[in-house]
């Protein structure tokens, strides 16, 4: 009775028993700490991309290009400290790139990077916030009029009419409810509509909200000609009197159509960007490669893939000439490699103080990338999905009642109409359904998967039974008694 049950050499040490249990204890408490960490770091990064575009509206390929190029030498610092940890070599199958592919990812990823650049200028921080959702339904709408096929279009669509016709033919609406498949219907369908209530919210309601966070950067880069001619001219002139509320309507007017266009622009880039991560998604199952080599070299395809869709985009969407966009980049620039010299900066007078914003922005948008890839590897999808579903309302609030962090001073508190906030709430809602049933799913998934690995380890038990019983040895064993 002494004896222990295990030989000494198969025994654990008691310290390995205890570092075991701890860290199964801990596991919860880290993840709950991920979790945390993953909605507070992604309304900070939203509130810093809001106020990084206010800030250089005009600068839209400035601040992508020293996006990517922070991004390129951020991976390649990780690239060369990896090779310096002398771990086992890179298999070489994951080294490899497919040059058309990288190239079509870069140009996708351009594209809606400087479209959303753009577009954000010239929207509220709570409405980006909102609008942001409508990824949800674009990437499921995408992914089937953009299968994997040929022919993707009109595959697409024969697709939704064939699954039209078989799900009306064989529909049961108990089945239908039994099975939680209604809760991701009906909250797509939610996010929808508010996505189209929030996208229609007058210029005007959101005047406020534009003005406290900068987002009229048209407006407050020069002095207004009324403003000059109605106080420089004599206090007692009475055209001048008349004449000012009218000119500042017709200024109110141009504002809010340059407003409205910009809101088209970010919903456009919502679009480009489900296609350029589905494109994405799809080229990286079909050929693997190591995540950093990838990124790196995606990274130097998105610097160059800038220089080339930026200033066509600008053209059309504000009429600026490729010389003056290639102008401005330059200038940019120069002001940053000169250590933001007020000589230097001259010229780009918004660069002057961008630095620490767009620094922020990178900052928050690493680290929250960094603790999603942490949740899904240590985690499950499940307690993604449950961040997922408390990210809006924490950046909701995070705009409307800033917490005091570093530079806080760039995100004053946004005035909220009452049109707006019912789309807030109504997306809100739309999202709690949605994602309440993606846990639904997974959880039942989770269960059957579960069942099944019972079911298989019950079996494998019963053949090693019968297989024991049909050894001569054991069964000469057993009739003995």
């Amino acid at each position: 009775m002494e004896e222990p049950l295990l030989p000494a050499e198969q025994s654990p040490p008691p310290s390995s028993i205890d570092e075991t249990v701890r860290s199964v204890r801990c596991r919860p408490a880290a993840l709950g700490l991920a979790l945390v960490a993953y909605v507070a770091v992604g309304a900070v990064e939203r509130v810093c991309f809001t106020r990084m575009t206010a800030k250089l509206a005009d600068d839209v390929l400035f601040m992508h290009t020293l996006l990517a190029a922070l991004s390129m030498a951020l991976f390649i610092v990780l690239w060369m400290a990896r090779a310096q940890n002398g771990r086992e070599p890179i298999a070489e199958q994951l080294q490899r790139l497919h040059p058309t592919a990288l190239l079509q990812m870069a140009l996708l990823d351009a594209t809606h990077t400087i479209l959303a650049l753009d577009g954000a200028a010239g929207v509220a921080g709570t409405t980006q916030a909102v609008l942001l959702q409508g990824a949800v339904p674009i990437r499921m709408l995408l992914s089937v009029l953009l299968p994997a096929e040929s022919d993707a279009a009109l595959c697409g669509v024969r697709r939704i009419c064939v699954q039209l016709k078989s799900g009306l033919a064989y529909f049961s609406f108990w089945s239908w409810l039994s099975s939680g498949r209604w809760c991701r219907q009906v909250g797509v369908l939610l996010i929808v509509i508010a996505m189209v209530a929030a996208a229609a919210v007058p210029d005007g309601g959101c005047h406020g909200a534009m003005q406290v966070s900068g987002l009229y950067s048209l407006a407050a880069r020069a002095p207004h000609r009324w403003q000059s001619e109605a106080f420089g001219s004599a206090a007692n002139s009475s055209l001048a009197v008349v004449t000012l509320p009218e000119q500042q309507q017709q200024q109110e007017e141009g504002e809010g159509a340059g407003n409205g266009q910009r809101r088209a622009t970010f919903i456009l880039s919502l679009f480009v960007g489900g296609v350029a991560a589905m494109h994405k998604q799809r080229c990286l199952s079909r050929t693997p490669t190591d995540v950093v080599i990838f990124n790196a070299w995606l990274a130097f395809s998105q610097l160059i893939a800038g220089l080339i869709v930026a200033p066509p985009l600008l053209l059309v969407l504000h009429a600026e000439s490729p010389v003056v966009t290639l102008g401005r980049l330059a200038h940019g620039l120069r002001c940053c490699t000169a250590g933001f010299a007020p000589l230097q900066c001259s010229t780009v007078p918004s660069v002057a103080g961008f630095a620490p914003l767009l620094l922020m922005f990178f900052i928050m948008s690493t680290m929250w990338s960094t603790i999603a890839y942490i949740m899904l590897h240590y985690g499950n999808q499940a307690l993604l999905t449950i961040g997922s579903a408390l990210l809006l309302p924490v950046t909701l609030l995070a705009f409307l009642r800033p917490i005091p962090l570093p530079f806080s001073w760039a995100a004053p508190p946004e005035p909220l109409s009452h049109h707006a906030a019912l789309a807030a709430v109504g997306m809100i809602f739309a999202l709690t359904l949605f994602h309440g049933g993606t846990l639904r799913e997974i959880w039942r998934a989770e269960r059957r998967r579960r069942e099944a690995q019972a079911a298989a380890d019950a079996a494998d038990a019963e053949r090693g039974a019968a297989d024991l019983h049909e050894q001569p040895g054991v069964a000469k064993h057993l009739s003995g008694f």
